[in-house]
């Protein structure tokens, strides 16, 4: 089991999940893909929404890589219902928690996110149902140039398929240790990941034809 998520401060948060079940005639590969917008601006954008008829929209849009969700050994989401598990929500806060489904056969993918009105609080857990070891990708998207607060040394080691191979200038930080690392800065930004506990961690950074993705 692997489990991380990421804590910040912003004045007016907006957050889209998907959890919802698509018409059957649209196969959707981003199950618990999510969109924030704060502080006046996207500060998770979603690159794998171009026009249907563009060539690179088979090549990246449609695979789940491209979107900011959870994948699992370089693979693409298969067709699955995701499935709102938990709501609740006070005075000064919103808690959610969604499942991505069947999006894999071999793991279960669930993402928890909490609102308040001086954070956002996200943890996401991927649990291997066929008692084998798995490596699970947290994707994140966002314009601009990150500032990386640990050293990074180059990489060529991510699927040459599934959308994996359209990233350049990948960059790779050392595996982090199971504390709460401040890892890099986002447009102003302060993006902070913390590792709460099972195998190494290791944290990425590439570029997409002019956008930038941790």
């Amino acid at each position: 089991m692997t489990s991380s998520a990421w804590l910040t401060r912003w004045a007016c948060v907006w957050i889209r999940m998907e959890c919802f079940p698509w018409p059957r005639r649209i196969i959707s590969h981003d199950k618990l893909g999510e969109i924030v917008y704060a502080e006046g601006q996207t500060q998770a954008v979603d690159p794998g929404t171009q026009l249907y008829g563009i060539a690179l929209h088979k090549e990246w849009d449609q695979l789940s890589v491209a979107h900011n969700t959870i994948t699992a050994d370089g693979l693409r989401q298969g067709p699955a219902t995701e499935k709102l598990v938990a709501w609740e929500e006070g005075d000064d806060y919103v808690a959610v928690t969604a499942s991505a489904g069947p999006a894999y056969n071999f793991v279960d993918l669930t993402r928890s996110i909490l609102v308040t009105d001086d954070y956002v609080l996200q943890g996401d857990r991927a649990h291997s149902t066929d008692g084998k070891p798995h490596v699970f990708d947290v994707n994140y998207h966002n314009f601009g140039k990150p500032k990386m607060k640990l050293p990074t040394t180059p990489y060529s080691g991510f699927p040459k398929e599934n959308g994996y191979n359209h990233l350049e200038r990948v960059q790779r930080v050392a595996a982090l240790a199971t504390t709460s690392r401040r890892v890099l800065i986002t447009m102003g930004t302060i993006m902070s990941l913390d590792v709460l506990g099972g195998a190494p961690t290791e944290v990425f950074q590439g570029w997409l034809r002019g956008r930038i993705l941790p």
